[in-house]
């Protein structure tokens, strides 16, 4: 008797012990993926594996706790698991309406034969339809470098405008237009003027699409540009019989205003000077005339000069010599107007929409052969192709601008011909147009070539 209530005890602490170690494994859950990134109006599907490891049968209720409860196409199941089963069950989310952000929905999971539960957490990640991750700008010479980070979680066509400013003043405008899917990082170079005034900068950018209204991106970034001194002294010397005459110009190529700019120059002291720019102070130095000249102001792309001139025969005896000076000018004044020439000019036609106009003369008696002209735009101009009606022109694009080409042939004596053709600008302000130039031979066989004035079309 004692024995087989010892072996029912021990078979009961058997019982006990083999229930304990299966209902610590009563129930496995498992859902993928942990996290979906999707968008508004489109359905995320999470799979759960639900496994139960008893040797019964056991009935398993599901519910999904989140948020927005609405999202959940069915937040509640029940499953009978047969013993030792396997069974799958897909949750769909389907969010609506414009909530953006990550959501966290608890999937709760509980045995009804034994009690127990379990919980995974998921997570939903709505982000913005157009995300910004990244905006630099950074000047390299007369360039913008400018990085961006873009996102999209469907392909989409996005405008993009950067607008480089001074203060309120727009210097130059990079609008593009690219379809984007995903995260992509875009590059541009943004050509700038050169020698922009020493300051601080702004480059503004603007991301939008047609499809997704209301989420624009704005943002700014500035740049500086740091000051460039750079004031180039130029030195000529004319010498005659009579005198020397010296003519200094100093051109500031640099981005900063230069101001009271001293210059000093020497002369003999033995001979008389005639001064045509009125210098500051003057004083002997060991037999030399010493003569300061101050240059108060220089704006950048500026010029000032300075001149005088060293006589070498009396005073008395220059107004003869004047009358010769004038019977020479009068010589070159007549080979100046009787020679071939071109001449620039322009003509405003709206906003930013100028007409350029080249007229070429041949005003003596003498014939011009092979004759071609040939003109530039500025690369922040664009040549309107279609708008030109005189002699059309053959046009190339570079980098460096628009170059235009006419082959005129022949041109006799006191023929003049007339080209023509328009340009719209993309900036505001002024716009400075190189020299155009004439290359002909004359009835002697010789090339020549001549230049017109450079062109400022404001």
């Amino acid at each position: 008797m004692k024995k087989r209530a010892l072996a029912t005890f021990s078979a009961f602490i058997a019982l006990i012990v083999t229930i304990s170690s299966v209902s610590a494994t009563t129930l496995e859950i498992q859902v993928s993926p942990e996290e979906i990134r999707t968008d508004t109006d489109t359905e995320a599907l999470f799979q759960m594996i639900v496994e139960n490891n008893q040797v019964v049968s056991d009935g398993v209720n599901i519910r999904v706790d989140g948020p927005y409860p609405w999202w959940v196409t069915q937040s509640a199941f029940y499953l009978f698991m047969n013993p030792n089963s396997t069974k799958e069950v897909n949750i769909t989310i389907f969010p609506t309406g414009d909530k953006r952000g990550r959501f966290a929905y608890n999937v709760i999971v509980s045995s009804q034969k034994f009690g127990t539960e379990l919980t995974e957490t998921i997570y939903l990640d709505i982000p913005e339809p157009l995300i910004l991750h990244d905006f630099s700008a950074e000047k390299k010479g007369n360039e913008l470098e400018v990085s961006l980070d873009i996102e999209t979680l469907k392909k989409r066509e996005i405008n993009i405008t950067l607008d480089v400013r001074d203060g309120d003043r727009l210097i130059t405008t990079f609008p593009e237009i690219l379809d984007i899917e995903g995260l992509e990082i875009i590059e541009r170079s943004i050509p700038l003027p050169e020698n922009m005034l020493m300051g601080t900068y702004a480059v503004d950018l603007t991301i939008s699409s047609a499809d997704v209204l209301g989420y624009d991106i704005e943002e700014t970034r500035e740049f500086e540009v740091a000051a460039v001194h750079e004031l180039v002294k130029t030195t000529k010397s004319i010498s005659t019989l009579l005198y020397e005459e010296v003519v200094i110009t100093l051109e500031n190529r640099g981005n900063v205003v230069e101001e009271e700019y001293v210059v000093s120059q020497t002369s003999p002291a033995n001979l008389l000077t005639g001064f045509i720019t009125e210098p500051t102070q003057c004083y002997e130095e060991a037999g030399d005339r010493v003569c300061n000249y101050i240059i108060k102001r220089i704006e950048p792309g500026g010029t000032a000069q300075i001149s005088y001139r060293i006589e070498y025969w009396p005073v008395l005896a220059q107004y003869g010599v004047g009358i010769i000076i004038v019977l020479i000018i009068i010589g070159f004044s007549f080979i100046h107007v009787t020679k071939p020439s071109i001449n620039k000019r322009y003509t405003r036609g709206g906003k930013k929409r100028h007409s350029i106009i080249l007229e070429v003369k041949n005003p003596f008696r003498q014939h011009l052969s092979s004759v071609i002209v040939r003109d530039w735009v500025s690369p922040l101009a664009k040549v309107l192709h279609e708008e030109i009606e005189a002699v059309k022109p053959i046009i190339r694009k570079s980098e460096a601008g628009t170059e235009l080409i006419w082959k005129l042939g022949d041109v006799k004596p006191k023929e003049i011909r007339m080209l023509s053709y328009k340009i719209k600008a993309f900036v505001e302000g002024s716009l400075k147009m190189p020299k155009a130039y004439m290359r002909f031979r004359t009835d002697k066989g010789k090339r020549v070539k001549i230049y017109s004035r450079a062109l400022v079309v404001s």
